[in-house]
């Protein structure tokens, strides 16, 4: 048991949770997927057979150290922690090419979706233009008129009455 417990923490120096390079990817890996055996492989553990691989994913995953990182990156609120932005390009990329292979297009439309607002690309931007002007004051009904329809229009129109100054 002692050197699985090795071979489980890690040769290399800890960090400052305790884990070593390996096992902190470990963990960073499992709160982005959920998944034991991928964080393993992407962690770089040496992979023998599926069956190994899940069995020492579990029993890493089962280690107290490992749970404790995994809540605090859980808990830490900032996903930039957590998962890199290019990490969740490629993780949304791979659910679309996934999706489209499998024939899911809702699932592969909804992946396009959410690429298109992490690109930016389905801002809607709402702009404002400002109108500054001066109106004679006997136009005073035509003015208000006016104000309603640039409101409506998302516009903001301020007229000052022009008005002699004594």
């Amino acid at each position: 048991m002692g050197s699985e417990i090795t071979e489980l923490v890690g040769k290399n120096k800890p960090n400052d949770a305790g884990l070593t390079v390996q096992q902190e990817r470990f963990a960073r890996e499992y709160v982005a997927d959920r998944d034991p055996i991928k964080a393993y492989a992407a962690a770089g553990y040496a992979s023998k057979d599926a069956s190994t691989d899940r069995k020492k994913a579990n029993d890493i995953l089962a280690l107290p150290i490992m749970q404790r990182r995994i809540a605090q990156l859980e808990n830490s609120g900032n996903i930039a922690e957590t998962i890199s932005r290019e990490e969740y390009h490629n993780k949304i990329l791979a659910t679309y090419e996934a999706a489209m292979a499998d024939g899911d297009y809702a699932a592969a439309n909804k992946a396009m979706e959410l690429i298109g607002k992490a690109m930016n690309f389905l801002i809607e931007e709402k702009r404002t233009l400002n109108i500054n002007a001066t109106v004679p004051s006997d136009k005073a009904a035509k003015v208000e008129s006016i104000k309603r329809l640039g409101k409506l229009a998302g516009v903001t129109i301020d007229l000052q009455d022009e008005t002699p100054a004594r």
